[in-house]
């Protein structure tokens, strides 16, 4: 009896989901389902204008009007993850930082020195998400689309794109470093080469 409760209830739901759609603003910490959502532009990796960093970006379609700011995504008083919403031109995105357990390993994490004007608590499934209510809240403003909250989605992320840190340039050591060992390298093939003529 109680599995047939069960399973009527999770049809109910997937049912209302698929007739109705998810109406708030869902960030999928890999990046996906952008297409299947009104909200969404676009997603991809791009540099954070706050920090320099690169993570994973979410473009939000024309009309779209929010406040910037800082969020905190919390479970208790660990910070998992933050969201940078951002004004860029007239383009409005927001920069998810992954930095729960559901990270890569060669996710980039949370950025040091930021202080998140709000905090949510952090579910990882979504269906508690941060809901700007008062103008003064980073996010608060218009989504076209939605119902204005929005829920990050912990599935994981893919091969380091939820977050990824920016490639490190060589030092200018190492280059001198190969450019010497190629150098001798050159110079003992064609010391053979010259020596096998002979």
């Amino acid at each position: 009896m109680f599995r047939s409760l069960i399973v009527c209830a999770a049809a109910a739901m997937l049912f209302a989901t698929m007739a109705f759609g998810d109406i708030d603003p869902a960030l999928y910490q890999n990046g996906t389902n952008c297409d299947t959502f009104t909200w969404c532009a676009s997603t991809g990796v791009a540099v954070d204008p706050n920090t320099g960093d690169q993570t994973l970006e979410f473009i939000f379609n024309v009309g779209t009007n929010f406040k910037s700011g800082w969020v905190a995504a919390v479970t208790g008083s660990t910070v998992d993850d933050l969201l940078d919403f951002e004004k860029i031109g007239s383009t409005y995105a927001i920069f998810l930082y992954c930095g729960d357990t559901h990270c890569s390993a060669d996710d980039l994490g949370l950025p040091t020195g930021i202080s998140a004007t709000a905090t949510y608590n952090d579910t990882g499934n979504g269906l508690v998400p941060y809901h700007p209510t008062v103008s003064t809240m980073p996010g608060y403003g218009v989504v076209p689309g939605t119902g204005d909250a929005f829920g990050i989605i912990d599935v994981d992320s893919l091969n380091g794109v939820g977050v990824t840190a920016t490639m490190p340039t060589p030092e200018p050591t190492s280059v001198v470093l190969l450019g010497t060992l190629l150098l001798i390298a050159g110079a003992g093939i064609r010391r053979r080469q010259n020596r096998s003529r002979t």
